[in-house]
């Protein structure tokens, strides 16, 4: 395996309706693997029927944790560290709240090489 490097990143997000909306990360790279250690969305304006956290994997999305009613600027964290593999991506699916609602998302972690390019 190779080196760790560490990943910290922010997605803010301007939601467009009032109905089911995807905030999705960059597709990791080929012969990498992605950890993250902590997880956190808000929105930062009005509430929210649910935040759902998972992969998307090149078939279906894998959901990994979900929270319910959230309330306004209230920062929902993950419980647990989730990894990546090539091809696949963090999505966030939002739903509820209003259109123009600030949405962000921030991430920390690191990725690895597992193989070395050819």
């Amino acid at each position: 395996m190779g080196l760790k490097h560490r990943y910290n990143k922010k997605i803010e997000y301007t939601k467009i309706g009032t109905g089911i909306e995807q905030i999705d990360d960059d597709i990791v790279d080929m012969g990498t693997l992605l950890t993250l250690e902590s997880i956190a969305v808000v929105d930062e304006t009005t509430a929210l029927t649910y935040i759902r956290i998972g992969c998307m994997t090149p078939a279906y999305f894998e959901l990994w944790e979900e929270q319910q009613t959230v309330s306004a600027n209230e920062l929902i964290f993950t419980q647990w560290e989730h990894t990546m593999r090539e091809g696949q991506h963090l999505r966030c699916e939002i739903s509820g709240g209003a259109a123009s609602d600030k949405i962000k998302v921030y991430l920390q972690g690191y990725w690895r090489k597992w193989k070395e390019e050819e």
